[in-house]
Parts: C-alpha cells; structure tokens; sequence
C-alpha cells in the first residue's frame, strides 16, 4: 500500500500532497475539483483556499489538521469512527484508545482476561494446599517443635520434586494460554477501530484458527529467552573466573558484571521493543511466528523510540496501579505473621487458617489487578499496531474506504483493514 502523504520519520502530511497522480487517493482524500471538470454544487471557491501544495496567505486550506483561519471548507479533519482517529497517533491517543476498547469490549476483553487470571489461581491454590501440603503441616507445627519427626522431613525431601515439576507445568500453561488469551484480545481492540462491538463468542470464534501460531509464537519466544539466558550465565560465569584469577579482589569482577547486566538490559529493551507487535500481526495479517518476528521487526524500524516510549509509560502505569493495589495485603501478610509466632515457635492450626484466607484474598485482587493490566497492555500494543501501519503504510487510507462502506450500508468485514 503505497504511505500517501505518511513518511516514515513520524511526519503527517496532507494525503495528496505528494508526488504523482493521485490515482491511489482513499475516497474523500482526493483534492477538491477544479475547472470545467468541477461537478455541480461545489461552485466557487472560498476567498483564500488555495491547494494543496500551493503558496498562499495562510487564510485557506490547512495541510496540518484543524479549521482555516479564514474558514475555507476545502479540508476536513480525518474521522475518528471509534476509539481511535484515523491518522498517526499520539502517546496519549494510544492509551486512552486502549481504554475504550476494553470499555466497549469489556465482556469479551475482561471477560476472557479474568477467567483465565481465576482458573489460572484455582490452579495455583490447589497445588499449594496439595503438593505444598507437607510445608503447610511444618509451618503449623513449628521448626523448633518436638513433633517434628524423621518421616515429616522425608516427606518434606519428597515433595520438593513434585512442587518443582508443578510449578514448571502451571508455567508452561501461563505461558501458552497467556499467549492465546493475548492474540485474542487483539480483535476487539481492532474492531473498535470502526466502532465494531465484538462479543466474547465472537472474539473466541475468530482467533481459533490462529491458535496454533500463537501457541507455537509463544514456544519459540520462550525458548531465545531461555537461550538467552543459559548463555548469560555462562559469560558471567567465564568473566568471573578470568577476573578472579588475575585480580587480588573482587571488585573487577562485581564492575564487570554490573556492566554486563546493564549491556544485557539495553539489548533486552531493543528485541523486545523490536518485536513488541508480533502476536497482533500473527492474528490480524494470518502470518506464522517466523514471518510474524520478521514483520514486526520491519514495522517497528524508525520508529524505536516512539513505540518504546509508549511501552515504557504503560508499564510503569501499570506497576504503579499493581503496587498501590496490592500494597495492603503485601504489608498485612509478614505483619500478621510476626504477631502471631514472633518467636517462630510455630503457628496454631487457627493462625494458619487466617493466613492462608489472606493469601487467598491476595491472590483474588492480584487475579483482578492481573487481568485488568492484561486488557490493557494488549491494547496499547494492538493500537501501536495500528499507528505503525498508518504511519508507514498507509493504512488510515483503507480505514477511511472501509468506514465509508460502513456508511453506505455495507456488510462490514470481521477484522477492519485485513481485506
């Protein structure tokens, strides 16, 4: 699709004021007709409008948005159909365009979100209070306790196996069902890019055939991270041991390694900032995760900074919300805990009730403040999506054709832009 007045460095130009013939202009684009050509009713021109690319006083037409000073009708501001208007966006415009999204949407989008934050932490409690069963027992008892016996401490030994595989298996299901949860609270939020309601079938219905993307998506992404970090450690482990064989101390080692750490961090920042919009081009353009990573490696070019600044805002926002929302309960639990064995003589089988009920209440608003600043996060990414096609491609163009189709009456198409 050819940019259409959009540049890649960020710029907006008036659509048609570029070079060539306009052929490829979106209805309701193309400059205002002139000459014997003009159909009827459009008359004269205002006093002061001058065209596109023409000089004049400044009291005409305006190339940059807005109404002419000198109230010239030449020009119109680009519709905002939905949640969003359609032209490049603002930091601003990307986030509250989020919101709306998970407002309009909200029992497809927080719907969805918290029931897989709730079986997800049905989850978690059953296999505490299963596997995690022996801890529980000790921590009722007491370290110190007499009725500690041998075989309590080998059931203990045995368990430890088992909470490890359980905790790597609820892992690799947050991961995979995160995942599918993610492409699918892209629709809603590209949908209400045209005032498209979505419905929580519906939503379900048209990410199904790209489940399997996503999931492998998911699985490949995982595995360079856990690369990456197998090879991390071994560097940090190779540097160490040359710098502690050279050195009489070990303060050439905690530099480097601190260097290293923040070397790695920047390098983090840049891949994922690189292929932050990849789950949304796997959903929306039906690719697979190779040519997905590929793809959103070439959308986010040039535009670094921009889609990073943004991303950074919304995970501070979204620490921020976290924090103060679960700060209450971070604070009761270790206080209630040295008030009731301040000696760690062990806990009375009523203190371990009231502890776990807080635990359960902890994991119920971190369930909810999960599955909010899930909906949310999948927003500004599915929206930067956007903005990054609209900038580089003009994809603006076709969301104003496809509105102007919604107008007439036409059937509208389930994913807005994909046609």
């Amino acid at each position: 699709m050819s940019e259409n007045g959009y540049r890649d460095s960020g710029g907006w130009a008036a659509p048609g004021g570029g070079q060539g013939d306009g052929s490829s202009r979106a209805p309701g684009w193309s400059g205002a007709p002139t000459g014997e050509n003009a159909p009827t009713g459009w008359g004269a021109a205002p006093a002061g409008w001058n065209a596109p690319g023409q000089s004049g006083n400044g009291q005409g037409w305006n190339g940059h948005g807005g109404n002419a000073q000198g109230g010239g009708q030449g020009w119109f501001a680009p519709p905002k159909p939905g949640v969003i208007p359609l032209r490049p966006l603002s930091v601003g415009e990307v986030l509250d365009g989020s919101l709306q999204a998970a407002r309009r949407n909200a029992k497809a989008m927080i719907g969805s979100s918290l029931l897989f934050n709730v079986v997800m932490g049905l989850l978690v409690i059953l296999f505490v209070l299963t596997a995690g069963a022996p801890f529980l027992r000790i921590a009722s008892m007491g370290a110190n306790s007499s009725t500690f016996s041998r075989s309590e401490a080998s059931s203990l030994l045995a368990s430890i196996p088992i909470l490890l595989i359980g905790e790597l298996l609820i892992a690799v299901l947050a991961l995979v069902g995160g995942a599918v949860l993610q492409g699918a609270l892209v629709i809603p939020v590209s949908r209400a890019v045209l005032e498209q309601r979505t419905g929580f079938r519906q939503m379900w219905g048209l990410v199904r055939p790209r489940i399997g993307a996503l999931i492998g998506l998911a699985l490949f992404l995982a595995g360079i991270g856990f690369g990456a970090s197998i090879a991390l450690m071994v560097v940090l482990f190779a540097v160490g041991a040359v710098i502690s064989s050279t050195a009489n101390d070990a303060t050439g080692a905690i530099i480097v390694f601190l260097l290293t750490m923040l070397a790695l961090a920047v390098l983090a920042a840049w891949v994922g900032t690189r292929l932050s919009v990849c789950g949304a081009v796997v959903v929306l353009e039906k690719c697979g995760p190779g040519q997905a990573l590929a793809r959103s490696w070439r959308l986010t070019k040039g535009n670094f900074w921009r889609v990073f600044g943004t991303l950074l805002l919304t995970v501070v926002l979204v620490y921020v919300v976290s924090a103060i929302a679960g700060a209450p309960l971070q604070f009761a639990l270790p206080l209630l805990t040295g008030v009731l064995a301040p000696t760690g003589a062990g806990l009375g089988s009523g203190a371990v009730g009231l502890l776990i009920a807080l635990l359960v209440a902890y994991l119920v608003l971190t369930t909810l403040v999960g599955a909010l600043t899930t909906v949310f996060l999948v927003g500004v990414t599915s929206l930067l999506y956007v903005d990054l096609r609209m900038r580089r491609e003009g994809l603006d163009m076709a969301l104003m054709a496809e509105h102007d189709r919604l107008a007439s009456g036409s059937h509208p198409s389930a994913l807005p832009g994909t046609a």
